[in-house]
């Protein structure tokens, strides 16, 4: 497998499993130390700057935002060079 073809492998689970809602899936996709900026993160919770560290941090930002925004789903849209 390619680099690229392995970067997008990566890419698809990331989608599959947070469309799904699978939480531990989703983590499982990350380093323990991950690191996750976000300007939303900024707005609702000013005193992380936009960052959060660590997987413990991902699942309570995801956890909430899978309860905030219950009909979020992404759609990935092939793109060709």
């Amino acid at each position: 497998m390619t680099n690229d073809n392995h970067l997008l492998t990566i890419a698809m689970q990331w989608f599959d499993a947070f469309n799904a809602h699978d939480l531990e899936k989703l983590l499982s996709l990350y380093h323990d130390e991950a690191k996750h900026y976000s300007p939303k993160l900024k707005l609702l919770h000013p005193e992380t700057q936009g960052l959060i560290i660590g997987k413990q941090a991902l699942r309570e930002w995801w956890e909430t935002a899978f309860l905030r925004l219950p009909s979020l789903h992404y759609v990935v849209i092939p793109f060709r060079h």
